[in-house]
């Protein structure tokens, strides 16, 4: 019988579990109970609806747990972002948002802003490529008149309407999609974050400048209202 490997986990092992504390399966007794904390107390302010025999939650775990890992899993913490983005979701109606967006505007939204490879990492994560070159004055140009007619309406500006869908389907389409897929390491864990890839070759700083409030619409959004979704970028 074959001796039992000795000494440290290799880095790669090791990189690994660390990347997945805070994720589900993987939560510390104190993490466990602070997410129950967070159900009771969203439940109670009518923000979150547990499973019955009838219905599913209104929220699954990896979204909650996303919510306490950017505050630290500090119950209360997370419960003042998650009020906030149910308040920004009814506000700019987003789930009809996603639902009804033109499907122009939804791959124009997808030209200028990072878009799924269709491809995943070794451990399920989906990829996502940013071909910053390709934004020149002109298509910046255009995209923003393009925006300005818009038929999606909500309190926020019709560019950043458009963002939101985008990061609609990855929380709701491209995330499950890569959990189901069999095969992955890990699959006790549901896919919650994305890899980047930015490609600024052939970009110079003056281009890159002028988008700089581009780049920071999506920075800023997910921050607030999609935390924790990024895993890593390139």
């Amino acid at each position: 019988m074959a001796e039992p490997p000795s000494g440290p986990p290799p880095a790669s092992a090791s990189s690994e579990q660390s990347r997945l504390k805070g994720h589900l399966g993987h939560l510390t007794k104190s993490e466990e109970a602070a997410l129950i904390d967070f159900k009771k107390l969203s439940a109670d302010q009518g923000l979150y609806r547990p499973e019955t025999d009838t219905q599913c939650p209104s929220h699954d775990d990896g979204t909650l747990v996303r919510y306490l890992r950017a505050r630290k899993f500090v119950p209360q913490d997370a419960f003042a972002q998650f009020k906030d983005t149910e308040k920004w979701r009814k506000d700019n109606n987003l789930d009809a948002l996603y639902e009804k967006i033109e499907i122009q505007d939804y791959q124009e939204a997808r030209s200028v802003y990072p878009q799924w490879t269709g491809r995943r990492d070794r451990r399920g994560i989906p990829v996502y490529l940013y071909e910053v070159g390709k934004l020149d004055s002109k298509k910046m140009i255009a995209y923003s008149q393009a925006t300005s007619k818009s038929k999606a309406k909500g309190p926020s500006p019709s560019r950043m309407l458009r963002l939101f869908a985008l990061y609609e389907n990855l929380t709701r389409f491209v995330m499950p999609l890569c959990s189901a897929v069999p095969g992955r390491p890990n699959p006790e864990t549901p896919v919650d974050q994305s890899n980047n890839i930015v490609d600024i070759s052939r970009v110079g700083l003056k281009q890159f400048w002028n988008l700089r409030s581009h780049m920071q619409d999506a920075s800023q959004l997910a921050t607030a209202h999609y935390p924790e979704t990024l895993d890593r970028i390139f």
